[in-house]
């Protein structure tokens, strides 16, 4: 842990079970200052995560009980969490049948009941940065996690998506033979407001595998992999799309 004023570094320990090749996967601060960290393996699905809390005023640490079934979870959890640090959102994303998260609500240190999000895998979980919705995949929730509805378009790859910085629109990545870019679309019609080219992104390339909008509103990066197949022997690249 690091002072950002001072430059002071301190260890933390987190308290997790050390029976299982487990690593603190993800971090994020909600807005009563708890810092949360999940304890998964990568990749792997399974019910022996973890969820520790380290408290920022009072420096201590607790292994969470009050998530899941009596605190474990699932080992492929993702966590993501809203600009104004207000909501938080754990999604088992486990590689098949029902996708499950829980909500956290930071004025009463609550987690809600398991719900469930969708049939299918959860490629993209993320928060709005300067808003207040949620994508996991396709899908976008509102801050108290209701369902605002899915988004496809025919030229769109299934399963490449993130949301914009204020929350309002969803991009989904172009299918490669169709569209060597991306689509833009509103979360409140659903509406297709653009399909963009992507310079740089050329016929026989990979398809996008991530893609993630700058808190500047203004940015969208696309990383194009090979991953989980090769093809060619075209490599990894990053491209840097400004939005208008």
């Amino acid at each position: 842990m690091v002072n950002l004023v001072t430059g002071q570094v301190d260890t933390v320990q987190l308290g997790f079970d050390q029976s299982l090749h487990r690593v603190a996967n993800a971090l994020r601060v909600a807005s009563n200052g708890l810092v949360f960290v999940t304890a998964t393996i990568p990749g792997v699905t399974g019910s022996d995560g973890q969820l520790a809390t380290f408290d920022l005023a009072t420096a201590t640490s607790t292994i969470r009980t009050d998530v899941g079934t009596a605190g474990a979870i699932d080992l492929s959890t993702r966590m993501a969490r809203i600009g104004d640090r207000s909501r938080l959102l754990f999604v088992e994303s486990v590689f098949c049948c029902h996708v499950d998260a829980y909500g956290y609500q930071p004025e009463n240190d609550a987690f809600t009941s398991r719900f469930n999000l969708a049939s299918f895998p959860a490629y993209a979980v993320q928060g709005a940065s300067g808003g207040s919705r949620f994508l996991v995949d396709r899908k976008v929730y509102s801050r108290d996690f209701g369902d605002l509805g899915g988004f496809t378009d025919s030229s769109a790859l299934s399963g490449s998506s993130a949301l914009s910085a204020d929350g309002n629109n969803i991009f989904l990545a172009g299918m490669p033979e169709q569209l060597m870019g991306y689509v833009v679309q509103s979360v409140a019609t659903h509406a297709v407001l653009d399909r963009r080219f992507t310079p740089g992104w050329h016929a026989g390339s990979p398809p996008a595998r991530d893609l993630f909008a700058l808190p500047d509103g203004r940015t969208l990066l696309i990383y194009e992999s090979i991953f989980p197949m090769p093809v060619g022997n075209h490599p990894s690249t990053l491209h840097i799309a400004r939005l208008p």
